[in-house]
């Protein structure tokens, strides 16, 4: 009925269909950097200025983001669930987990010119269990 013919255009479809719902509300939708990584941009509800991508791999695919236009929430260095949450340091027992994250200033992950910081809108904490 629809055409559909692969798993990535229903995910194309289904985000197309959100996003066309959220623009009456007034609301920005967040996408996994996977749908970044999957679809060219204005497919899919990809839409530099508008959809906003969270970032839960490395800092290269924040840096990828903002380049191509788009408002970006920072994932990856704030994992509860991983012993070692920031850049692989070491920890003991979840002992310096905190201190870490706490550390991490995402105006400076990756470090970004005046015009594209504004745009990493912060952080998000996840654990997976």
């Amino acid at each position: 009925e629809h055409g559909v013919t692969t798993e990535l255009e229903l995910q194309a479809m289904y985000e197309e269909r959100m996003l066309g719902m959220l623009g009456p509300l007034k609301r920005r939708p967040v996408m996994w950097e996977d749908m970044f990584d999957s679809l060219p941009a204005g497919q899919g509800g990809l839409v530099p200025g508008t959809t906003v991508i969270e970032v839960w791999s490395n800092h290269d695919t924040v840096e990828r983001a903002l380049a191509a236009g788009f408002d970006t929430i920072v994932a990856d260095d704030f994992y509860l669930d991983r012993q070692n949450p920031v850049g692989n340091l070491s920890t003991w027992f979840w002992e310096d987990s905190w201190v870490q994250m706490y550390a991490v200033r995402i105006d400076e992950v990756p470090p970004q010119p005046r015009d594209t910081a504004a745009r990493v809108l912060g952080g998000e904490a996840n654990m997976w269990s």
